[in-house]
């Protein structure tokens, strides 16, 4: 279990990353008040319809020509918040679904601190599909790294190291692993998660090759200037 250690340097307060704001300490789910609000006014996303899609958009994350990325909810059951990216346009959304039913069992299985996994996936229209994993509320780690001390960055390496073995250990890898992918949780202690798992098995039809997630926390483990795991 991670505790908070006394020389672990205090980290700059999480920002929005829609619209930059602040978001206080103890915000509901480390969300941000003012676009939580804004989405409260503006009309329901397009993505709604009625009992047929299973997520209520709440807002928006991020977006570009590919791809937009929304804070959802489950429409039934507890409540749970994702990170609901939506592919448009996709050319092989029946080969990317059919690819997410071989690997969804694995991923589910996969229960570790430090990753987030795929959770569901479906379709939106007949050319564009969805991709949910677990919403980590928390800030990016790369507008934080430099307040973080050498020991915290060694902790963050010791952790993505564990995720990815107990991803490997399952037949999965993550395969496109860098420090946009990684998240510092609104937790009591130092918690990094990588996201993004499964993305690249159900997306690119990538192999799970453990070789390139080794490389890859490699390179990370020489940027933040501390040991590679062995």
């Amino acid at each position: 279990m991670l505790h908070t250690r006394p020389e672990m340097t205090t980290r700059p307060p999480a920002r929005c990353p829609r619209c930059g704001s602040t978001i206080p300490p103890h915000a509901a789910q480390g969300l941000c008040p003012a676009c939580l609000l804004g989405s409260a006014l503006a009309p329901g996303d397009g993505l709604e319809r009625g009992n047929a899609f299973p997520y209520r958009i709440v807002t928006l994350l991020a977006g570009d020509a590919g791809a937009v990325t929304y804070l959802a909810h489950t429409m039934s059951g507890a409540p749970r918040y994702v990170a609901l990216k939506v592919l448009l346009s996709c050319r092989e959304p029946d080969a990317i679904l059919a690819r997410f039913d071989r690997w969804k069992r694995a991923l589910a299985e996969l229960r570790h601190p430090s990753a987030a996994p795929i959770v569901d996936a479906g379709r939106v229209d007949s050319a564009s599909i969805y991709l949910a994993a677990d919403y980590v509320a928390g800030s990016p780690l790369r507008p934080i790294l430099d307040g973080l001390t050498r020991d915290d960055r060694a902790d963050i390496v010791r952790q993505l190291d564990a995720a990815l073995r107990a991803a490997h250990d399952r037949g999965l890898a993550h395969l496109r692993l860098d420090a946009s992918r990684i998240k510092i949780a609104t937790t009591a202690g130092l918690r990094a998660v990588m996201l993004g798992l499964g993305a690249a098995l159900v997306v690119d039809g990538a192999a799970p090759d453990p070789a390139p997630d080794r490389e890859a926390l490699a390179r990370l483990a020489h940027d933040f200037g501390v040991p590679a795991p062995g």
